[in-house]
């Protein structure tokens, strides 16, 4: 994998590794995102 300076690298701490985002992609992938958590967190309000 080849990363470029200003990509984004995302982990979470267990043993999935690390997720590397081209910096061109990282506004679509914060929207896809929040959208994502906020559905979590009404299902979870709701159960």
């Amino acid at each position: 994998m080849v990363i470029e300076p200003r990509d984004l690298i995302l982990g979470d701490g267990g043993d999935d590794g690390l997720l590397c985002v081209p910096y061109d992609a990282t506004a679509t992938i914060y929207v896809d995102v929040k959208a994502k958590q906020a559905a979590e967190e009404k299902t979870m309000a709701a159960t």
